[in-house]
């Protein structure tokens, strides 16, 4: 894939994301209107317990989509045929459990708001129990029909390079949904559940699109002849119980907002955390580049260097600079000139007075939200290397760690700060538990993978790619708590909205800019492997196709035992929109060189070629 190309499908990518985060905004406002604050948190709540039963998948989403690497790249068809239909066998079977825990929880929940009424808020009372189990199904439908219909064809196509293709048909989906949801809540008089049946149709569009795909890019998946991957499914446990503590903290802080504040302190967390999700998502846009490159390198060679995994890292970390500087100022900004005006208005004053004095009065909220969401993005280099690896056996204690650090300091200081009349430092140290807890994991797989996954591995760029990360963040804690805040309030965002457009705009040119110095001026020999200027403008504007041979020539040179690209099906070229950096046909200029510089150093028997190699930190003997 052209440089051009790239930058493209880049910028579809983060527009298709910032569309569907409008859709969400729309729908919350929307119903909003129609009912009290605390539904939106009530169908906050049980998503993130259904977002809990996707531990029923046990793992092999994610340990199928790297088993399925090597056999793809030796054109081994026979064996991916048997992965992908071991794969799709179990996933059915675990549709089944899935959903006889989805019908057991919406009874549950319903029977208790029907013996309780208000016991889920005071809009529940005058909702039938039935109503209540219907909705709880639609919200629960879209992964059931995932694990049923498409959940191993959407892993094979994630390994086979060609995630793009499944966030199209995420987005397509999506987009559809949200417009059913928001057009029949605009319908006078409409029954409570019926909107929800929009999630039962946003998976029946993504399995059917799935189907197509599949038809058209894989031709030769068939079902009849096949054997079964047993070593696949025992490694998928692994996987599992090291997801387990991630699917924990990844809604632990909604559970325990709920359970030491309430529903309306869930509700306005929600939007937050839609802000979050967004700027996380173009994060991992924004480093797939790195990341699917390195996990088929990985596959293949089983380890990589030093010095090219913290040229990811520093890539990573600059990244999840930029997430921190735009999610801290702008959040705050923009959460009230969306919703400042309904809540100012509002008629329950609980819910106003929420709304103002604990999520607009103060940037510490925000500060600690932001943190967490920086360190996570922080953490994908680790992770990738792991998950590549198959190293989940190996790190699983430090997943558990952190999910025991985040919980006792969660509910601890939860209880006893909201016990005690300080609702607003109980919100904050809840936050404040979630990051500490994410930066336990980020020096654990840190620590791990300089232990024993990489070669050559020393104490170079660690100083430098630290500072990469937590410079930026300084310099805007600094100046948003210094000056921005105090001289233009959120509050009074609620009358000037076009205040939101300027500090959103200079945010991100002043965040760009930062990072990109701060960058350059600490590590400019990575910096300048990373963002090649001349060669990407030089790719960017050129006319000319490269030439066929040569790229053939060079593909064979980096991956012998892949298919060449003229056996790769050009469906995936039409409809590449959001990945960044595809192994088929894009630009491997710098694994190429890392390949180079690697056999020019053979040939010149530099000195430092003949010391002993080294896994991690480990010298091998003999």
């Amino acid at each position: 894939m052209s440089t051009r190309k790239g930058v493209f499908n880049t910028l579809i990518g983060v527009v298709m994301t910032i569309i569907i985060s409008v859709f969400q905004f729309t729908f919350l406002f929307v119903i909003n209107t129609q009912y009290q604050g605390e539904f939106v948190g009530l169908i906050r709540v049980i998503v993130s317990f259904l977002a809990y039963l996707s531990l029923t998948e046990g793992g092999l989403g994610l340990i199928t989509m790297f088993s399925l690497y090597r056999p793809l790249q030796n054109g081994d068809y026979e064996t991916v045929n048997d992965i992908v239909n071991t794969t799709r066998k179990n996933y059915q079977r675990t549709g089944k459990i899935y959903l006889v825990i989805v019908i057991s929880i919406a009874f549950l929940v319903a029977l208790v708001n029907g013996l309780v009424p208000g016991i889920l808020g005071s809009f529940s009372a005058d909702i039938a129990y039935w109503e209540l189990a219907i909705v709880i199904l639609c919200l629960a439908s879209k992964e059931l029909i995932f694990f049923y219909f498409s959940g191993a064809y959407q892993n094979l196509i994630q390994s086979d390079q060609k995630g793009y293709l499944n966030r199209l048909v995420f987005i397509f989906s999506e987009i559809i949904m949200y417009i059913f949801l928001i057009s029949l809540f605009l319908v006078p008089n409409i029954p409570f559940f019926v909107p929800f049946f929009a999630y039962l149709i946003c998976g029946i569009i993504k399995t059917v699109v799935t189907f197509i795909i599949i038809k058209i890019e894989y031709p030769w998946l068939q079902h009849k002849k096949w054997i079964k991957q047993k070593r696949l499914l025992k490694q998928s446990w692994w996987v599992a119980l090291s997801r387990l503590p991630e699917l924990v903290v990844s809604n632990i802080d909604v559970i325990l907002v709920t359970i030491f504040l309430s529903l309306s302190f869930t509700t306005i967390y929600s939007y937050y955390l839609i802000i979050a999700a967004t700027i996380r998502s173009i994060a991992m846009i924004l480093i797939s580049s790195f990341r699917e490159v390195l996990g088929y390198w990985i596959a293949k060679s089983g380890r990589i260097r030093w010095s090219t995994y913290t040229r990811f890292e520093m890539y990573a970390y600059m990244v999840a600079g930029f997430c921190f500087i735009c999610q801290f100022i702008i959040s705050q900004y923009l959460i009230s000139s969306i919703y400042g005006t309904q809540y100012l208005n509002a008629s329950n004053q609980e819910n106003s007075r929420i709304f103002f004095d604990f999520f607009l009065s103060s940037p510490t909220f925000i500060l600690f939200l932001s943190l967490k969401n920086a360190v996570e993005v922080a953490t994908e280099p680790g992770k990738v290397i792991v998950n590549a690896t198959v190293k989940h056996k190996e790190t699983i204690w430090g997943s558990y760690i952190q999910a025991l650090i985040i919980l006792v300091l969660g509910i601890s200081l939860g209880w006893s700060l909201s016990a005690t009349g300080h609702r607003d430092w109980a919100l904050y140290m809840i936050m404040f538990s979630v990051f500490i807890g994410w930066v336990y994991r980020l020096i654990s797989i840190w620590v791990y993978v300089w232990k024993n996954l990489t070669y050559n591995s020393d104490l170079r760029y660690i100083v430098q790619n630290s500072l990469i990360l937590i410079l930026p963040m300084l310099v805007a804690v600094l100046f948003n708590f210094l000056y921005l805040f105090n001289a233009y309030p959120p509050v009074n965002n609620i009358k000037q909205p076009k205040l939101t457009l300027s500090i959103a705009g200079y945010t991100l040119l002043g965040s760009i800019g930062l990072v990109l110095l701060l960058a350059m001026i600490i590590n400019f020999k990575h910096f300048w492997l990373i963002f090649d200027m001349k060669k990407f403008f030089k790719s960017l504007f050129k006319s000319k196709k490269t030439d066929k041979k040569k790229y053939d020539k060079e593909w064979q040179d980096l991956f012998n035992d892949m298919p060449p690209p003229s056996q790769m099906n050009n469906f995936s070229n039409t409809f590449d929109l959001t990945s960044t950096y595809q192994v088929n046909r894009n630009n491997i200029d710098d694994l190429l060189e890392q390949e180079l510089i690697k056999k020019q150093k053979l040939s010149s028997k530099k000195t430092s070629e003949q010391e002993k190699p080294k896994v991690g930190i480990y010298k091998i003997r003999g």
